[in-house]
């Protein structure tokens, strides 16, 4: 996906005019899931800064700061653990 993604994560690529991550946060919010929790680590300021700007409408966002993005998605997911208390799903935006 390079050049594309030399300064923004994959899941920030445009797709419809919006980035792909707010696609997927929106469809599951129309599921009726209302807390979604993000494991961000490549450019996440530019996760952070767009639902900052754009937030999804019934939706409580959370994040996870993954500083060691390149161990993995097992690693990444393990960082989650501590804040998730109740039964949940995972989806991958992109890998």
């Amino acid at each position: 996906m390079w050049p594309l993604t030399a300064s923004r994560p994959k899941v920030m690529l445009p797709l419809a005019g919006r980035p792909l991550l707010d696609h997927l946060v929106r469809r599951v919010g129309e599921a009726g899931i209302s807390d979604i929790l993000i494991i961000d680590g490549y450019e996440r300021e530019k996760v952070r800064r767009f639902f900052q700007e754009t937030p999804p409408p019934g939706i409580q966002l959370d994040y996870v700061d993954d500083e060691y993005f390149n161990r993995g998605n097992a690693f990444s997911l393990s960082l989650a653990a501590t804040k998730v208390t109740t039964r949940s799903s995972c989806s991958m935006g992109i890998t």
